[in-house]
Parts: structure tokens; sequence; C-alpha cells
């Protein structure tokens, strides 16, 4: 009897420290959102080229295209329409800023956060590992760049990718199959490495579920080919330049081949990978048992792997190449967060949980989410961000005539004044393998009835050849002050030199 009395209060306490491990989760999620409330009002950029983002989806709006040549006016990115359809469509409704396109990020994310959940729990069995792996990728978000929040197309992508991998683990039928590959169509029109993604999953669907698979490889193909097709035809040929072949002929960071696996995945998940390996060490843990004692993973398991690959290869690819920030390994830290999550998962189902042990892993995975959290810790703007943004958006309205600020066009939206192609955009053109070419109607940058320009380092001057030096003194270096409105991630840059036509300043 006494062993009968004591069994309940033991399976108590571990039942206890097991909700214990799913609140550090939901701290990690709330902790998330804390975040983003902050951060989603904010007027000004929170990386140095998410305002020329709000332009796309401005022309959006406007009912303007997106694809064309080059100009001074507008260039377009080189990145597939959907989330600038999207978020151009809200801004109909709600006006044409940073705020909108965030709207859509955010809801993105959260949608992220959910889809790992259920996809873990639906996997795995266990709505408290589901719990942990959002919270493990929510606590990435620093370690990530904090860019799931910003107007950029990374969390949109990952939620239709996750969606997808949601879709494809309940899909039993060639109908199935069409759900899926029209998720993976969606995911590619928003970015174009969900095809690194679609590969694995899809050979595997052929191998094992071959309806699926047919269903799904061939509305995928169909509709890739098929949307490249129209887009060519309705922006005489722009649309593929921009999207096909503009990223591919620009140049690799071969650091990446080793450094993405330990600098974005392994360094940042150590606590809780070192966690899981003991678990699975010390306790034998195994997923499931088959009649003559061998083990063998679920399908599930094994369709979420190939899963898991094809995000690792997109994050891998798109960070080897050159000017990849940390946000485009994003996908991969979900992949990682979920293989975490499922391995949880079998250890909380393998009868080996004691309080004792679910408190210690509680206490590490709360020291996981912590240390990434510290990562990059201050994400948030300052008043004194704020005021200098203002105080430059007032500076601009008082400027003479014509004005350019190249690197932050929308910065002249909120002044109230005609806006123009962003730099960062020509730039990102110009190092593709015939950008030089696209670009020689364009640059040097004609000045001809500008009165000011506003620029952030000297670099810049070269877009206008020698007419900048020739036709305009450098009025001040600091017309926003050093230490404020810079971008609170990504590269630390803002509006510095001034100039001015000279002839507005000595009157002839």
């Amino acid at each position: 009897m006494r062993l009968g009395e004591r069994l309940p209060s033991s399976v108590a306490r571990a039942d206890a420290a097991t909700k214990a491990v799913a609140v550090v989760g939901l701290a990690s999620v709330a902790a998330y959102l804390a975040v983003v409330l902050q951060r989603i009002g904010y007027p000004y950029e929170l990386t140095y080229f998410e305002g020329s983002t709000v332009e796309v989806a401005g022309r959006v709006a406007a009912g303007q295209p997106l694809y064309g040549p080059p100009t001074t006016e507008y260039t377009p990115w080189p990145y597939p329409p959907l989330y600038f359809w999207l978020s151009g469509a809200l801004a109909k409704v709600t006006g044409v800023d940073l705020t909108t396109m965030r709207v859509v990020s955010v809801a993105a994310s959260i949608a992220v956060l959910v889809l790992l959940a259920l996809i873990v729990r639906r996997a795995g069995g266990s709505t408290v590992a589901g719990i942990v792996a959002a919270g493990l990728y929510a606590a990435t978000y620093r370690v990530s760049g904090a860019f799931a929040d910003t107007a950029r197309v990374d969390s949109l992508f990952l939620a239709l990718l996750l969606a997808a991998v949601f879709v494809g683990m309940r899909a039993r039928t060639w109908r199935g199959g069409m759900w899926l590959g029209a998720v993976l169509l969606l995911a590619f029109l928003t970015k174009q490495n969900a095809l690194l993604v679609a590969a694995p999953m899809l050979l595997w669907l052929l191998v094992r579920r071959r309806s699926v698979g047919v269903g799904a490889t061939a509305t995928l193909g169909v509709g890739v080919v098929a949307s490249t097709l129209v887009g060519n035809l309705l922006t005489d040929g722009w649309y593929a330049r921009y999207v096909v072949e503009q990223l591919p002929t620009q140049s690799w960071s071969l650091r990446w081949l080793w450094a993405f696996w330990y600098e974005d995945l392994l360094v940042p998940f150590a606590v809780s990978a070192v966690v899981v390996v003991v678990a699975f060490v010390v306790r034998r843990i195994r997923p499931r048992s088959e009649p003559g004692g061998r083990y063998a993973w679920s399908e599930d398991y094994a369709y979420l792997a190939a899963g898991a690959v094809g995000m690792l290869a997109a994050s891998w690819v798109a960070r080897l190449h050159e000017g990849g920030y940390a946000n485009v390994s994003m996908p991969a830290q979900a992949a990682v967060a979920g293989a975490l999550g499922l391995l949880l998962a079998a250890w909380l189902r393998s009868g080996s949980v004691t309080a004792t042990v679910a408190w210690v892993v509680a206490g590490l995975l709360a020291v996981q989410v912590v240390t990434m959290s510290l990562a990059h810790l201050d994400v948030v703007p300052s008043q004194q961000d704020r005021d200098a943004g203002d105080r430059f958006i007032a500076t601009l309205r008082q400027l003479p005539g014509s004005v350019l600020v190249p690197t932050h066009p929308y910065y002249l939206r909120l002044a109230g004044l005609p806006t123009h192609a962003s730099a960062i955009a020509i730039y990102d053109l110009s190092h593709a393998k015939d950008g030089p070419e696209y670009l020689s109607g364009v640059l040097p940058w004609s000045l001809d009835g500008v009165s000011a320009v506003v620029l952030d380092n000297a670099t810049d001057v070269g877009l206008f050849g020698d007419a900048l030096t020739r036709d305009f003194t450098l009025v001040t270096s600091t017309v926003v002050p050093d230490g404020v409105f810079l971008p609170v991630t990504d590269l630390p840059t803002h509006p510095a030199l001034l100039y001015v036509r000279t002839t507005a300043l000595t009157g002839r």
C-alpha cells in the first residue's frame, strides 16, 4: 500500500515538472511577442533596407508593375511577388507604410509558431514537445537577426513552407498532393529557394506515397513554369531576369560552407542539443518498438526528415550567397527546433520521465532560451532614435527643390516628397551577371533638377560619377547625429552626408 500511495505522488511531481518544460516554451513565445509589440509601430527602419521594400508594396497599391527595366525612378528587387501582393493589398486599406508590411510578417511569424507546434504534436504525440519546439524557434529571433517581424519576405516564406509540410503529413491521395503542390507554389512565389525545400520532400513522397508525390510534383512544376512564362509575357522578359537569373549569378562567400553549421545552428542550439543527446544515451530512448525487438521511426518522422534536409539546404545555399545575412537561416533553425521537439516527444513518451530529470530539462531549456535571447539584446529602438528620425524627416521637408535619399527612399515618402529607386536594389542588380549591362543607361545617376542629396557614406558618391562633387557642396556629415537612428539589426547605417546644390547656397 505504501508503494501504491507513493506512486500517484511521484507521477504528480513528474507531471508538474513536465508542465514546467511547457512553461519555458510558452515564456519564450511570450518574450518574442512582447518585443514585436514594441517594434511593429516604429515608423522608421529596423533594418537598413526595410524601407526600400515599402516602395515595392506601394507600387502594388498604386496598380503599377513590379518588374521592368531598371530606372532611377524604380529598380525591382530579385524576389517573386507574393509578399508584395499581400502587403500591397493590405496597404490599399491601411496605407503604404512599414507598419502595414510588418503586420503581414508578424501574422506569418505567429503562424510559423503555431504550425511548428502542430507538426511536432501530430508526429510526436506530445503537446508539451510542440510548445517547446515553438519556444525554441521563437528564441532564435535575435540569433537570426531579428528579421521575423520586419517588412521582409522571410516569415511569410517560412510559414508557407511549414504549411506545406503540415499538408504533406496529412496527404494520402493525389488530391492531397495537389494541395501540397499548391502551397509549395505559394512558397516559391514568395522566395525562390522553396524549390530546394520541395525537392527532398517530393522525392520521398514519389517513393513512399506515389499518388501524393505525383500530384504535388505536377502541380508545383506546372505552377512554376506557368507563373514564370506569364510573368515574362507581362513584363517583356524582365520577370525572369530578376526572379530567376539575378541571384544565382552573383558571387558566393565560401566561408559559410562550414561556418553556417556551427555559427547558425550548433552554437545557438548547443544546450538543448546536449539535453537531447544525454537523454537518449543515458536512457536509451527509442521512438517505438516493432515485433522482434527492432525499432523504427514512424513514417511521419521520415517525411519530416526529408523536409528538414530541404530547409537546411535552402538556408545553407542562401548563406553561401554573398550578402546573405543571418535571417536566411530561419528555415534551418525552424527545422532544428522541430527536430529537438520530436526528440523531446520521444523522451516524454518513453516512460522514463521522472520529476527530477524533468526539472533539470526545464532548467536547461530555460538556460537555452535565455542565452539565445541575449545574442542580440537591444532590438527595440529607443525614444532617442524616434526623436532623431522625426528631426530628420523635418529636415527633408525643409530642403529646397527635389531631394534624393538613395539608400532610404521611404523617408522621402514620410516627408511628403517624391520617391525614387533604392540604391540597394541598384547595387544588388549590378552584382549580377548582366546587371551592369542593364544599368548602363541608369548609372551614373542623373542629378538634373535635383537640389539636395542625402547619403549614408562617401561610397555612395560613386553613384553619380563626378557630378555630385562638382556641382554640390557637402553641408554637413552629421545630418543625423552619430549613435542614434541606426537600424537595430543588420548594417548599422543611417543618413549622414547632406549635399546641397552649390548654386542654391550661393544664390547663383
